[in-house]
C-alpha cells in the first residue's frame, strides 16, 4: 500500500533527524505520531482551502518546518 510506503519512508528519515538532534533514544514511531497527525492536519487545511492560508509551497514548508521544531525542541528541553 502506497500509506505504509509512504509511512515507511517518514519514519527511516525521522530516525535520522532524531538521532543527529540527539533524541536517537526515543521511539520514532512514539515521537513521530503527532508530526505525521501535524502533516494531516496541513493537509485537511489545503483541501478545505481557507481563504487567508497561503497555500504556495514555499509557506507551506515553513509552517511544517516551525511547526516540526518547535515540537523537537520541545523534547530537547523538557
Amino acid at each position: 500500500m502506497a500509506s505504509s510506503v509512504t509511512y515507511n519512508t517518514f519514519i527511516e528519515e525521522l530516525t535520522g533527524i532524531m538521532k543527529a538532534q540527539g533524541l536517537g533514544n526515543l521511539d520514532p514511531h512514539d515521537f513521530g505520531t503527532p508530526l505525521w497527525a501535524m502533516v494531516h492536519g496541513f493537509a485537511s487545511l489545503l483541501i478545505g482551502k481557507p481563504a487567508n492560508l497561503d497555500s504556495s509551497s514555499q509557506a507551506l514548508r515553513g509552517r511544517i518546518a516551525d511547526a516540526t521544531w518547535a515540537y523537537v525542541r520541545g523534547y530537547q528541553t523538557g
